[in-house]
Parts: C-alpha cells; sequence; structure tokens
C-alpha cells in the first residue's frame, strides 16, 4: 500500500494526542516516565475495575499511570483509562503493574527495542542526512527497517544505527542498545560501513553489470515456483505472491568474455488490482521472462492474455511503453500436467504473436524440478534462460542506457506525485483541522506563543536544551515577522507547521530544496484557495 495514502487515512482520524487533549507545546515536551518494579505476588489478585495501576504503554516500554477501566473475559486482558487521557484495550496482565508497587521515575527506559509502529528519528539516506521524525513500518530477515517519514516520504534498508526510538508519550529519545543511542553500536557500524559510504571515498568506478530480469504473467501460473527452483530448492512450495519479490542469484553471462554476475529477479504479482504497477518495476529491468500456465483453462488463458496485453499495447501506455524491444522468455509452464497446450498454442491464445514481441523466445517448460521426467531443472528452461541473458549481454550498452533513462524517468513521476500528495495533504489539514467548517472542533492546533516556538523548534532556531540557541517569547523565538505570518496562514496547527518547516528549513534533506518564505506563503495560500478558505486571512 502506498504510505502516503496510509497518513493522508490517518489524517481523517482525529490522532490520540489530539484525542488525549495535548494542544499545548509543553505536552509534546513532556518527559516520559519509566518501567516500575515488579508488583509484589500478593498484588496479583488486586485488578479490579478502579484500580490504580501502571501500564507498559501500547508495548513501548514507557509506563503510564493509570486506572483498570474494564476486565476483559475471564480476567486476563484489561482495558485502561490512563490519567492523561488516553485508553488502551485488550491489555495483557503481562504489562500491568500495580501503582503501589510500581513508582514512576523521570528517565525513559533503557531496554526497549524497536518494533513496527514504534515513533522514532530516523538519519535520512541512510545515514547521510538530517534526522527526521518517522514511523517503524516493517523489519527484514538483514535487520534493516523500512520508516514511513511524517512528512509522507518512505525509506527503506534503514540501519539500527540510524534509528534514534522515542518514548510513546513525550517524545524523547530512549536508549536502546544497537540503535544511534549505543555509541558502541555506531563505532562498530562506522568500522564496517563500505568505503564509498565513507568521508573521502574514492570515486565511484563505472556502473557495474547488473542485470534485473522481472518475471510477470497473471497469478498461479508459477513464477514463485520458477524462481525457487533457480535457487536450488528441488521441491518449491511458495505461497501465493501478494506483493513484490525479489531475488538475487549468481548467474554466467554467456559470450565472450564469459562473465560472472548478479543477476536480480523481480517476481512480480499476477492479480489484476497490482498489474497496473507493474510499470514501474519493468523501468528497472532489462529483460522480461513472462510466464502462463500451459493447462489453465478459458478463464485463466483470458487473464493471461489480458496481462500479456499490458506489455503489447500499441497505445502509449507506460507499461507497454518500458516492455516493448526488451529481450522476452515466453514460457509455457507446466507441461507436466494433463492437458497441457503446446508452447506455440499458448502464446497464440495470449496474442503473443503480432502483438511487438515477435523476437520473443517461446520454450515450454515444466519449472517444479520435482515433476520433471528425471526430478531435475527443466533443461530447455535451463537454454531458455541461457538465451535470454547472453541477449542481456549482447545489447547491454543499449539496454542499461534505457533502464537509465527509465528510472530516471519514473523518479522525477515519483517526485511530482509526492508534489501532489503534499498539496493534498496540507489542504486537508488546513480544511479539517486548523479551520473546521460548521464549528467542528479544531485538531492539534497551538496557542501562538506555543506554535511560534514550536514552529522555531522545528526550523532549529530555538533549542531549549542549548543555551547558545535558547530564545525568549519577547523576541518570538527568533522568528521572523514571515514566519510569524505563516504562524496565522495555517491556524496554528501542528501538522501544517510540520509541513512548512520542512519546506523552508535550511537543513533540509538532501534530495530536496529549500523553499524561500515568499515561496511558501505563495504555497499556503494556493492551499487555502483550494481548501475552499479565503486566500488570506479575513
Amino acid at each position: 500500500a502506498d504510505l502516503f495514502t496510509v497518513l493522508t487515512s490517518a489524517l481523517a482520524a482525529a490522532p490520540e494526542w489530539a484525542a488525549a487533549g495535548r494542544p499545548k507545546l509543553a505536552d509534546f515536551l513532556a518527559p516520559a516516565a519509566t518501567p516500575a518494579a515488579e508488583a509484589s505476588p500478593a498484588a496479583e489478585a488486586s485488578l479490579a475495575v478502579g484500580t490504580k495501576v501502571t501500564v507498559n504503554y501500547k508495548k513501548s516500554g514507557n509506563y503510564f499511570s493509570g486506572s483498570i477501566k474494564k476486565v476483559n473475559g475471564t480476567g486476563n486482558k484489561y482495558d485502561i483509562a490512563y490519567d492523561d487521557g488516553d485508553s488502551e484495550n485488550n491489555v495483557t496482565r503481562d504489562r500491568i503493574r500495580l501503582d503501589a508497587d510500581a513508582p514512576l521515575a523521570d528517565a525513559p527506559i533503557a531496554d526497549a527495542g524497536l518494533a513496527p509502529g514504534a515513533c522514532v528519528e530516523v538519519k535520512y539516506k541512510g545515514g547521510t542526512g538530517n534526522w527526521y521524525p518517522a514511523t517503524l513500518v516493517s523489519a527484514g530477515g538483514d535487520g534493516l527497517w523500512s520508516v514511513a517519514y511524517d512528512d509522507g516520504e518512505s525509506e527503506a534498508g534503514v540501519m539500527a544505527v540510524h534509528v534514534k526510538l522515542l518514548d510513546a508519550k513525550g517524545g524523547k529519545p530512549v536508549p536502546v542498545p544497537g540503535t544511534a543511542t549505543d555509541p558502541e553500536a555506531i563505532a562498530a557500524a562506522a568500522q564496517s560501513a563500505p568505503v564509498s559510504a565513507k568521508k573521502n571515498a574514492l570515486p565511484s568506478a563505472p556502473r557495474a553489470k547488473k542485470p534485473v530480469v522481472a518475471l510477470v504473467g497473471p497469478a498461479g501460473c508459477g513464477k514463485s515456483t520458477l524462481l525457487q527452483a533457480m535457487g536450488g530448492n528441488p521441491d518449491p512450495k511458495p505461497r501465493p505472491t501478494s506483493g513484490f519479490g525479489q531475488k538475487k542469484l549468481p548467474f554466467l553471462l554467456p559470450g565472450a568474455d564469459a562473465e560472472e554476475v548478479t543477476v536480480h529477479w523481480y517476481d512480480l504479482p499476477g492479480k489484476a488490482g497490482f498489474r497496473p504497477n507493474w510499470a514501474g518495476y519493468l523501468g528497472e529491468a532489462h529483460a522480461l521472462v513472462f510466464v502462463a500456465d500451459a493447462a489453465a483453462d478459458e478463464e485463466a488463458m483470458a487473464a493471461a492474455a489480458e496481462a500479456l496485453a499490458l506489455l503489447t499495447a500499441s497505445d502509449d501506455a507506460e507499461c507497454s511503453r518500458v516492455a516493448r524491444g526488451k529481450p522476452m522468455l515466453f514460457l509455457a509452464n507446466k507441461q507436466d500436467a494433463p492437458g497441457a497446450l503446446e508452447a506455440s498454442q499458448v502464446a497464440a491464445k495470449c496474442g503473443l504473436l503480432g502483438g511487438g514481441l515477435e523476437q520473443a523466445k517461446v520454450i515450454g517448460c515444466t519449472a517444479h524440478p520435482a515433476k520433471t521426467p528425471g526430478g531435475d531443472f527443466d533443461s530447455g528452461l535451463e537454454g531458455g534462460l541461457e538465451w535470454l541473458l547472453g541477449e542481456v549481454a549482447a545489447r547491454w550498452g543499449e539496454l542499461d542506457q534505457r533502464v537509465k533513462q527509465d528510472e530516471a524517468r519514473e523518479k522525477a513521476r515519483q517526485e511530482e506525485e509526492k508534489k501532489d500528495r503534499h498539496r493534498r495533504v496540507m489542504e486537508k489539514v488546513l480544511r479539517e483541522k486548523a479551520f473546521p467548517l460548521d464549528e467542528a472542533e479544531k485538531e492539534a492546533v497551538f496557542s501562538l506563543e506555543d506554535a511560534e516556538e514550536f514552529l522555531a523548534m522545528e526550523l532549529l532556531l530555538h533549542d531549549p536544551q542549548n543555551p547558545e540557541k535558547t530564545r525568549t517569547a519577547e523576541e518570538h523565538w527568533g522568528l521572523g515577522s514571515e514566519a510569524q505570518a505563516l504562524c496565522r496562514l495555517v491556524g496554528y496547527q501542528k501538522m501544517a507547521m510540520m509541513m512548512v518547516a520542512e519546506m523552508i528549513n535550511p537543513e533540509s534533506k538532501p534530495s530536496k530544496r529549500s523553499w524561500t518564505w515568499a515561496e511558501v506563503e505563495a504555497y499556503v495560500k494556493d492551499r487555502r484557495e483550494a481548501a475552499g478558505l479565503s486566500r488570506d486571512l479575513e
């Protein structure tokens, strides 16, 4: 799912800190509490409705005071009403401690861990940029994280040493081993970092051959089985592909040089709902493998033809534009199945001939090794893959140049899409949270003084922790008249001011330019107008 869509959806609902009634700046800067000692055995049976407790808030490792609101089921789960107005349901007993045995301290805990959904700060672009607020989305098997930044961007492959876990309510860094609060982990990461990632590194070498091959076709045709078989699995049992998959495998490129390279294989889901996303991946591919089920019924064969049509369309559709002219191997898979058609018949039924892909190589195969006569990898399939990679090797210069151009075009499209989403989010925030219609309640709106202090901190003009950068309310926390006017234009709304600060911040992300105050003012006025508000404050 698009991470910015998730953000937009989240904006439609009142955030927890708004529901808890914390619009003041001091509330966002409040220190977190620490876990308390284990509850005494005598207290274990005392969790009745109304009992005062401290609770591990949303498994974050930070404990906050509240009371039992409801006892669920057999008494092993509880609904909690926190003292600050938050609530949480179905909290397990192991996360609850009796108030009398769990005095709150002033410092965040030191043994909390990273987990999906945690609020963090991330050092942008693999540790080369600045720190930005984000949410952990998922962790890979290699220990790297995917994150969603609060401004709508996302990043994958984030190392733990580039992440600071923030306590659940105070927003302050929590010491966690292996993260950016662990000096030993930071030192170890610096020692193991590749030379290209270190300062004063030598200029990078010319782009090496890194072929990308995309596996496409309708759902259930055997793409994932093929990929597992190529990886050496003699009896693949893949699950249906619900999202983008990939695998890197070493191959010997055919040709005079017999160069060994790592081929990056993309396994693209074949369901109709995902196919519109193929274009973004096919632009990165030097070649394609289209897989069809040779034993499919008429309905499934029609689905294969529909999928292939995306690659052969004669109009200016992006999918066909990035696919046409690239080497393609057409596999009529599952030749072992009863009623399987010959490869040429499958190609004809799918509309391959006359579709602009006449140069594609068509072969029949059985991708599942255990279902071949000898129980080995299909020799015809092996020959087909050698042909495909031979074509890539022979046309490398042409194909790689085209991939670079398609990647640049796709990057530009994504940037424009981000700008469009940014516009929509700003308009939604202004319309629904800063200046709601029909006398609806405003959300996360600061007072004038707190708003200016918050924006000054976001712009790094004011730092209450640093005496040299501490400013006062009398000097508007270091803000000029342009910034003060923008605070008013966005209604002192927290999210809107964060977006403004990210645009103007002189230490912004390397991939983004800094806007001038005049540009931001014009942008906000345009968004106000698009949101149905007056361009200027009345």
